[in-house]
C-alpha cells in the first residue's frame, strides 16, 4: 500500500490508523517491504515495522517537522508533534536495501 513517510534517524516513519488491515498486518507479522523513487533513483528496501503509541515530544517534533518539509508546499500538509505523541505512527527499521538509477 502506498504511504506518505519520512526519514529520521535512519528509521521511516509513516502514518496511518492502527485500525487498517495493514496496520493488523504489521502487528501481527513485523516484515515491511518499501519501494521509494526520486527523479531517476530509486531504492527497495525491507524492514522491522512497528506501531509506536505516544512517542517522546522530541521524537514527534521531528517527525512533524519532515512532513512539513517534504509534503507541506506541495500539499499543504503541516502536522502538528501532537499528533505522534497522542496517536500511532508507524516505524520501519532498515534491514536490507538496494540503490539503483538508470
Amino acid at each position: 500500500m502506498q504511504s506518505w513517510g519520512v526519514w529520521v534517524d535512519g528509521a521511516l516513519y509513516f502514518e496511518s490508523s492502527d485500525q487498517t488491515r495493514w496496520a493488523r498486518n504489521i502487528a501481527r507479522d513485523p516484515r515491511v517491504g518499501f519501494g521509494m523513487q526520486l527523479g531517476d533513483m530509486t531504492v527497495y528496501g525491507e524492514a522491522a515495522g512497528d506501531i509506536l503509541r505516544g512517542v517522546d515530544r522530541k521524537l514527534a517534533a521531528r517527525i512533524a517537522t519532515q512532513y512539513a518539509a517534504k509534503y507541506g508546499r506541495a500539499f499543504k500538509y503541516r502536522p502538528k508533534p501532537e499528533q505522534y505523541e497522542k496517536g500511532p505512527v508507524f516505524r520501519a527499521r532498515l534491514e536490507k536495501h538496494l540503490v539503483r538509477s538508470r
